[in-house]
C-alpha cells in the first residue's frame, strides 16, 4: 500500500476535529443546527489552515443521510459522506478556480444548478483559489449566486479575498480563517508522533511550528519529510539541516553583533553559516522577530537576560527602528536576485542604526566562530602548490621582478559556541 501523506491521512472529518479555528466552527455548527444556512460562504485566510477542510465538512453536513436534517456532527459513515469524502459525489462539485477560471467553465458548472439533487437534499458548489476567476466568470455567477434555488449552495475558498470583487463578496457570509499559533501546531505534531509511534524532541517540534508560519498543512509536509529521514528519532539537530534554518545559537550571536554594532563579527558569522546551507535571507525575517520580542518584552516588562542585554546596548528607539528596518528587508529579499548581497545591504546599514551617536565601541564577549571546511577545488591549485616561475624573459631589460609568494593564513580552530536552554526571546 503507497503512502498517504500526514497532511491527508489526518484531514479533519467533523467540525470538532478542526485545529486553531473555534470561533468559526463554533458559527457553522450553530447555523447547522439551527438551519440558518447561508446560501453561499467565503472562507478566507492563509495557505493550509482548513478552508477546503471545511468547505467538505460543511457539504458533508448538508447531506449527511444519517439524519433528517442538516446537522453539525456529520457521521462520516454513510454511503453520502463517504463519496463526498473521496471527491466522487454527485451532487458535490468541487473545482480549481486556478485551472477552471474562464467564462465556458463557470457556465458548464452552473448548467445543472436548476435540477434537482441526485441523492443528497443539497447540491454543494465548491471553488477553491475563486479569486483566481476571470472578470466575466465572475460576472456569469452573480445572478445565479444571488438568488439560487433552495437545493443549492455555494461554497468559495481565497488566500487573497482582495481579489475578490465587492459584488460576489456581498453575497456570501464571508468567514476569515487565522493563522494557527505555534502551541495549536506542535500539539498536532505531537499528537500525530504518539499516534505513528514516532519519537521527536521538543526542539524538532519547536522548529517545524516556527518554519509553518501559521500553516498546518506546512507543518505535516515537513513532519513527513523529517520521518522518511529519521526513522527512529526526530532531532532538532537534524530538523535545523534539513529545513536549512540556523540555530538558535547562531540567532543569538547575531542580535548580539547587531545590537553591540560589531561588522566584521556579523559579516564572518554570515559567511560560516552559509557555507553550512543556511540561507541568508532567513536571518532578515529572523532579526525582525527577535527585535519586535525585545521591544514587547521592554514594553511589558517581561524580561530575559538576552532581550535585557539587547535593550542595554540599545535602547527602546533603536530597536524599533531595526525592527521595522529587518521587517522592510524581510520583504524586499523575496524579490532580490542576489539575497546576499541584499542581506549584507540590510546588515551594513543597520549596524548604522546601532552606532548613531555612540562615541565608543561597545565591548561584547564575541564568541569563536566555528567554520566548516570546504571542499577542495578541483580546478584552483592547492594552497600548498607553489606559484608557477615567472616566463623567461626576451631582453634582459624586460625582464619582470620575481613574484613572491603571499604569506598564507593560518585559520584557528574555535570551539562550539554555547548551548542556551532558557527562553530568549
Amino acid at each position: 500500500m503507497s503512502h498517504l501523506a500526514f497532511a491527508r491521512k489526518y484531514r479533519p472529518s467533523a467540525l470538532n476535529q478542526v485545529v486553531g479555528q473555534q470561533a468559526i466552527c463554533a458559527l457553522i455548527a450553530n447555523a447547522l443546527d439551527t438551519n440558518r444556512i447561508a446560501q453561499a460562504y467565503l472562507f478566507t485566510g492563509p495557505r493550509g489552515t482548513g478552508k477546503t477542510t471545511l468547505a467538505r465538512i460543511v457539504a458533508k453536513s448538508l447531506n449527511c443521510k444519517s439524519f433528517d436534517a442538516p446537522t453539525s456532527a456529520p457521521c462520516g459513515k454513510c454511503s453520502t459522506c463517504m463519496s463526498i469524502a473521496e471527491g466522487n459525489s454527485l451532487d458535490v462539485r468541487e473545482i480549481d478556480g486556478a485551472t477552471n477560471n474562464g467564462v465556458d467553465a463557470v457556465k458548464s458548472l452552473l448548467s445543472g444548478v436548476a435540477t434537482a439533487p441526485a441523492e443528497s437534499r443539497f447540491k454543494v458548489y465548491i471553488i477553491d483559489e475563486v479569486h483566481m476567476l476571470s472578470t466575466a466568470a465572475f460576472n456569469a455567477l452573480l445572478k445565479t449566486l444571488e438568488e439560487p434555488p433552495s437545493h443549492v449552495k455555494f461554497i468559495f475558498a481565497t488566500t487573497d479575498p482582495m481579489e475578490v470583487p465587492a459584488t460576489v463578496m456581498s453575497r456570501c457570509q464571508r468567514l476569515d480563517l487565522r493563522a494557527l499559533s505555534a502551541k495549536d501546531i506542535q500539539g498536532t505534531i505531537q499528537a500525530i508522533c504518539r499516534n505513528e509511534g514516532i519519537v521527536i524532541e521538543s526542539e524538532a517540534v519547536f522548529h517545524i511550528a516556527k518554519a509553518a508560519r501559521g500553516g498546518l498543512r506546512d507543518a505535516l509536509t515537513m513532519l513527513d519529510q523529517m520521518a522518511s529521514l529519521c526513522h527512529d528519532k526526530i532531532t532538532g539537530e537534524q530538523t535545523i539541516e534539513i529545513l536549512g534554518m540556523p540555530s538558535t545559537d547562531t540567532i543569538v550571536n547575531f542580535g548580539r553583533a547587531i545590537a553591540a554594532g560589531d561588522l566584521g563579527f556579523l559579516l564572518s558569522l554570515l559567511d560560516a553559516t552559509e557555507a553550512t546551507g543556511v540561507d541568508p535571507g532567513v536571518f532578515c525575517g529572523e532579526m525582525a522577530e527577535m527585535f519586535k520580542a525585545c521591544v514587547v518584552r521592554h514594553a511589558t516588562e517581561n524580561h530575559t537576560p538576552f532581550t535585557d542585554e539587547i535593550m542595554g546596548f540599545l535602547g527602546h528607539a533603536k530597536a524599533v527602528e531595526l525592527m521595522a528596518h529587518f521587517g522592510n528587508y524581510a520583504k524586499e529579499i523575496k524579490r532580490s536576485v542576489d539575497r546576499r548581497s541584499t542581506v549584507d545591504t540590510a546588515i551594513v546599514l543597520a549596524i548604522s542604526i546601532s552606532n548613531r551617536e555612540r562615541t565608543q565601541p561597545v565591548v561584547w564577549p564575541r564568541p569563536p566562530i566555528l567554520t566548516r571546511a570546504r571542499p577542495q577545488d578541483e580546478v584552483a591549485p592547492a594552497e600548498s602548490a607553489p606559484l608557477p616561475e615567472p616566463t623567461p624573459p626576451i631582453s634582459e631589460a624586460a625582464k619582470p621582478e620575481p613574484v613572491k609568494p603571499a604569506k598564507q593564513r593560518q585559520s584557528k580552530k574555535s570551539a562550539a559556541p554555547v548551548s542556551t536552554q532558557e527562553t530568549l526571546f
